[in-house]
């Protein structure tokens, strides 16, 4: 849930263009989340960063499709995997949680650092960090905000709606 709009627009339009149905969108459930909106106080998923823009563009199981949690469990075995923030959670590092994610014929990760998941994975694309990166976020209240670059990536890292564009 760490991208940005564009990001997660395009994460769809790839699946969609595949015609694929098995999407999903993770906040790291390591610990709590809570953000105030305009009336009270919101916790859990939807206290993440930028996880109503992801769900706004589409980031959930389509018809007959498949999440992480029923990749984990075994209940689906897709063919290619695209994890488009490699540090989406704690879980990167766990040794079984990567292990599901490696059953694929092929592990695409956009990463910024290294973990586990980096190094399973059959091919690692060099993420630009937010502050690296512009776009839009929806936030709590479902406001649509737009955020600037801060420094320009050293090449070859990218923004990861750019990686996306180059891997469509």
């Amino acid at each position: 849930a760490n991208l940005s709009n564009e990001g997660n627009f395009l994460l769809r339009k790839l699946s969609d263009h595949l015609s694929s149905p098995n999407r999903d969108v993770v906040v790291d459930s390591s610990r709590t989340r809570k953000i105030k909106s305009k009336t009270a106080w919101i916790e859990g998923d939807q206290a993440g960063a930028n996880y109503a823009g992801a769900r706004d563009m589409g980031l959930s199981p389509g018809s007959g499709g498949f999440g992480l949690e029923d990749v984990l469990s075994g209940k689906a075995s897709p063919e290619v995997v695209l994890i488009a923030d490699g540090a989406f959670s704690q879980i990167a590092d766990d040794a079984e949680t990567v292990a599901a994610l490696a059953r694929a014929k092929l592990l695409v990760v956009c990463a910024r650092t290294a973990n586990a998941l980096t190094r399973a994975a059959h091919i690692v694309l060099p993420a630009a960090s937010l502050a690296e990166s512009e776009g839009t976020f929806t936030n709590v209240d479902g406001r649509v905000q737009k955020f600037e670059r801060a420094f320009l990536p050293k090449p070859p890292v990218r923004a990861i709606w750019e990686l996306l564009l180059q891997v469509a």
